[in-house]
C-alpha cells in the first residue's frame, strides 16, 4: 500500500529497533505503529486481508495500552502464525481511570513460500517509549526487542 504521507519509520538502536509513528489522531499514531511492526515482521507487501480479528485492550495508562496493543500482534505471530498489515484502530478512550482501545486487524496465516520474513521480534518494551501530542499531531516512539 504505497502512501505518500509519512506514517512510520524505523530508527537505529543497538540490538533493538525503534518504531516512530505519526498520526492526526492518537488512534492513527497507534495504528501506524502496529502497521510498522507488521511490516518489520513480514517485509513483503502481499499480505492478504482474508482473516479478521477484533481487538479490545484495556490498560491503566496510554503507555500500557500501546504496549499491550503491539504485543497482541507478536502473540498472533508466535501463537497463531498470523500476520497483519491492515490494521484500523477505531477508538481510544479514557473513562473511569481506564484506557480502552478497539481495533480491527485483517491478515492471513504466514506462508514462507509467499511471504518474506523480516526480523524475529521478541517483545515490545517500555524503555524509551514516548507518546506525545504537539500542535494537533501525534507521535509515538516505541523500542522493540529483537
Amino acid at each position: 500500500m504505497p502512501d505518500k504521507e509519512k506514517r512510520f519509520k524505523f530508527r537505529e538502536h543497538t540490538a533493538d529497533f525503534y518504531i516512530e509513528s505519526y498520526g492526526k489522531t492518537l488512534e492513527e499514531a497507534f495504528q501506524n505503529a502496529a502497521i510498522g511492526l507488521g511490516k518489520f515482521i513480514v517485509t513483503s507487501d502481499n499480505v492478504k486481508s482474508s482473516i479478521k480479528k477484533a481487538i479490545k485492550i484495556e490498560a491503566e495508562d496510554k503507555q500500557s495500552l500501546l504496549f499491550e496493543f503491539l504485543n497482541k500482534f507478536i502473540y498472533f505471530q508466535d501463537a497463531e502464525s498470523m500476520i497483519f498489515h491492515n490494521i484500523k484502530v477505531d477508538k481510544i478512550e479514557h473513562k473511569n481511570n481506564k484506557w480502552t482501545l478497539t481495533a480491527t486487524a485483517s491478515g492471513e496465516e504466514f506462508n514462507p513460500d509467499k511471504h518474506t520474513e523480516g526480523k524475529a521480534v521478541k517483545a515490545v518494551t517500555y524503555h524509551f517509549m514516548e507518546i506525545e501530542e504537539k500542535k494537533g499531531k501525534y507521535r509515538v516512539k516505541v523500542l522493540i526487542d529483537i
